[in-house]
């Protein structure tokens, strides 16, 4: 075999490898859209980073409202906090859950509260696009995490 074939061959794995991790891709104007799968499995713990929207640096002067968001978020699900970091612009959690199915939800109370709380003149000047306007999309968190 020589060697551009052995390239192609590790290069077509490859993208089989994506596809089966993050499963099929859509086509966007950008490039490709992800279709993101979750992996959920029982007694192992979960290793998550949520960033700030474009990556704007409010965690640090508000930590007194993050750690509310995650004492409210504890209060509405069981899990432990293994570990955390938090940055000006993102935070990274290490946690272990009694339902793993609960993560997403864990952090979209964290988020919620967070964003709820937070004053505006953190996030007024960062312009948005379009499409999160239209769905009323406060300007504090990325979408995904």
């Amino acid at each position: 075999m020589e060697y551009k074939d052995a390239f192609k061959y590790y290069n077509l794995f490859c993208i089989y490898l994506f596809v089966k991790a993050f499963g099929d891709t859509k086509p966007t104007r950008n490039g490709l859209k992800l279709n993101y799968r979750r992996l959920f499995l029982n007694n192992y713990p979960y290793f998550i980073t949520v960033v700030t929207y474009q990556r704007n640096p409010i965690l640090i002067q508000n930590i007194e409202l993050l750690r509310q968001s995650f004492r409210y978020a504890k209060t509405k699900f069981s899990f432990d906090i293994e570990a955390i970091v938090i940055l000006p612009d993102r935070f990274h959690l290490i946690i272990n859950l009694d339902n793993p199915k609960e993560y997403p939800k864990i952090i979209g109370v964290i988020k919620s509260y967070f964003t709820k709380g937070c004053e505006p003149s953190y996030y007024e000047h960062l312009l948005q696009s379009h499409s999160r306007t239209q769905q009323h999309y406060k300007p504090v968190w990325q979408k995904r995490f």
